[in-house]
């Protein structure tokens, strides 16, 4: 689809069209003005008259015609807009003559179409500002539209994306799932639809993930639902899943986040697993680690679960000769870990609350 540059064409689409009609109608007498409009502005197409003169004898009105040919022109103008990109400078100028499209509900998927198309192309300031003030327009965009404007509206980013995370926490399925530790089950929450619209919404942008983790942490501190946990280590995955480098490598959380997806994927934290996360602490920078975010992700029902596993299956080892078991120190890095858990929300809460040490006895 190719912008017209012609200086004589005059496209009569909204406010444009109706003073167009109001100057003819106030110069004329209206019926004699409503008929020269309509003979200069039939279809222009061959033979139009006898066309015309058919279809009104099968009792087709003018309305009917018309509404006809126009949802075939937009099926048509779509076809050629979902084809190959345009360069920015074409995209531009066809997306400044398809502007005044957007007040008109038929017509306004063929800006936001285009808009859509190509969503790494910023959205004219015009454009953007008419968006943000039509909540219809603004629901009828595309999401890869919406992001857009999210990154540069961060309460328009959380009226969207928290009734996601809450439904999320709410959900009956996942809740059951929770109660499960089974690898199907994982594999199920991971693929489930309140998850993949929440990553869906984030998609690679960093900026939007980050401020998706702050809500979780800000219901949290609200609810103290560890669902909320759940979702900060799928979200961290689902981010590895997708090839989303930029966040996965500015998450602190990642490495953590991985090596507790592999102990619930085999069902158990053995002594490699706590390894992993033993080297995960030692090579973070204490002084600007984000405990309270590590805290929430230790929250998880299934990492709790599996700690919980792992600490008895020691207490076990050792409780015939507990002073002298060599196992003794192996409970510190599970039961440290349980204990950021259970007090996610005091190290959410303060950024210098002390890590919480257990008491061996």
């Amino acid at each position: 689809m190719e912008p017209s540059h012609s200086a004589e064409t005059q496209y009569l689409i909204g406010s444009a069209g109706k003073e167009s009609i109001k100057r003819l109608m106030g110069v004329k007498r209206p019926q004699l003005a409503i008929k020269e409009f309509g003979e200069q502005n039939t279809l222009d197409i061959p033979a139009a008259k006898t066309i015309y003169g058919l279809l009104d004898s099968l009792g087709h009105t003018r309305w009917s015609i018309h509404s006809a040919v126009l949802d075939s022109v937009v099926a048509a103008a779509l076809k050629q807009i979902q084809g190959a990109p345009l360069p920015p400078d074409r995209h531009l100028a066809l997306l400044a003559q398809l502007r005044p499209c957007l007040w008109i509900p038929r017509l306004r998927d063929l800006p936001l179409a285009l808009l859509a198309k190509q969503p790494q192309l910023p959205i004219p300031l015009d454009i953007r500002d008419a968006i943000f003030k039509a909540p219809d327009l603004y629901n009828a965009c595309d999401v890869a539209i919406k992001r857009q404007l999210w990154l540069s509206d961060a309460s328009l980013f959380k009226a969207h994306m928290m009734p996601l995370i809450r439904q999320y926490v709410s959900n009956s399925e996942l809740v059951e799932m929770s109660r499960e530790m089974f690898c199907e089950y994982a594999k199920a929450r991971r693929e489930h639809p309140a998850l993949a619209a929440i990553a869906n919404s984030i998609d690679s942008e960093l900026q939007l993930y980050m401020q998706t983790l702050g809500m979780a942490r800000e219901l949290f501190l609200e609810t103290f639902d560890t669902a909320l946990g759940t979702l900060r280590l799928d979200l961290a995955m689902a981010m590895h899943d997708n090839n989303f480098t930029d966040v996965v490598n500015n998450d602190v959380c990642y490495r953590l986040a991985w090596s507790l997806d592999v102990c619930i994927s085999k069902k158990m934290m053995d002594d490699s697993g706590v390894k992993d996360m033993e080297g995960y602490f030692d090579d973070i920078d204490s002084e600007n680690t984000p405990y309270g975010d590590i805290a929430l992700m230790m929250s998880n029902p299934y990492v709790r679960h599996l700690q919980a596993q792992l600490i008895l299956a020691i207490l076990e080892e050792i409780a015939p000769n507990a002073e002298f078991s060599a196992r003794q120190a192996d409970l510190k890095q599970p039961m440290t870990m349980m204990s950021m858990g259970l007090s996610a929300h005091t190290l959410i809460l303060s950024d210098d609350a002390p890590i919480p040490i257990p008491d061996r006895r």
